[in-house]
């Protein structure tokens, strides 16, 4: 006597994350990443990754969260990590290999990561902001801070400026490292000169009117200047308006 089999009542199983070493069965269906995939070859058989097209079909996509990333972590399609202010999706299954890799990660949402005052000897990941002087700045490129601000600014490019601000930084000196907004004072109470920093530089002249140095301010109170609250107040609105 023959036995008829209403195909329409087949169903699928569901077993789980997928193990290379498990074997799979025809309608076996496992997660892999964000997606689920369902076994379609006809031969049981392990260690065939669900991406193999010969013996899985994708049933649906999705997104699996897996938290902060981690190096030691295997992350697969559609994983989703955080990694400074960033979310990243997986594209390629991928260990150590850390975002943003565009072999193996695409953006998926972007965000900003407070971090505070920068501190050098610091890691920086891509989003981070942080405050110097007065000023806040955005990371471009994941690193380990510099001794020096301005070089990891002006010279490996870090950093972009995310909010402007001035910052007063008293009797101008030559060595120092200005960033643009900075307000600087010369000459001798009560009769002070107040100047702003145009451009973000290292200063190379004793006097603030000589050399190179010239091209970097602009006079905003000349010989009037009595380093009062008031006079510093009227000097960042004159900076910010013009």
């Amino acid at each position: 006597m023959s036995t008829v089999i209403d195909l329409g009542k087949l169903r699928f199983l569901f077993r789980g994350a997928y193990n290379a070493a498990t074997q799979y069965e025809y309608n076996d269906v496992v997660t892999y990443g964000g997606d689920a995939y369902v076994y379609i070859n006809s031969l049981a058989a392990l260690g065939n990754a669900p991406t193999n097209t010969a013996y899985w079909s994708k049933l649906l996509s999705g997104l699996n969260p897996r938290g902060a990333w981690n190096s030691a972590t295997a992350y697969l399609p559609n994983d989703l990590v955080k990694h400074g202010g960033t979310y990243y999706r997986n594209t390629a299954a991928s260990t150590n290999n850390e975002p943003p890799n565009a072999s193996y990660w695409e953006v998926f949402a972007q965000a900003y990561n407070p971090r505070g005052s920068w501190a050098a000897a610091t890691v920086y990941k891509v989003d981070d902001v942080v405050v110097h002087l007065g000023q806040s700045y955005r990371c471009l490129v994941n690193h380990t801070a510099t001794s020096s601000f301005i070089t990891d600014f002006t010279t490996s490019y870090y950093w972009q400026k995310y909010a402007a601000g001035s910052q007063s930084r008293g009797v101008y000196a030559n060595g120092t490292a200005y960033f643009e907004g900075d307000l600087v004072t010369t000459g001798t109470a009560p009769n002070l000169d107040l100047y702003l920093c145009i451009t973000t530089h290292t200063s190379n002249a004793t006097l603030i009117t000589s050399g190179a140095e010239i091209g970097n301010w602009q006079l905003l109170i000349s010989g009037t200047y009595t380093s009062s609250q008031a006079d510093r107040q009227a000097a960042f609105f004159y900076a910010n308006c013009t």
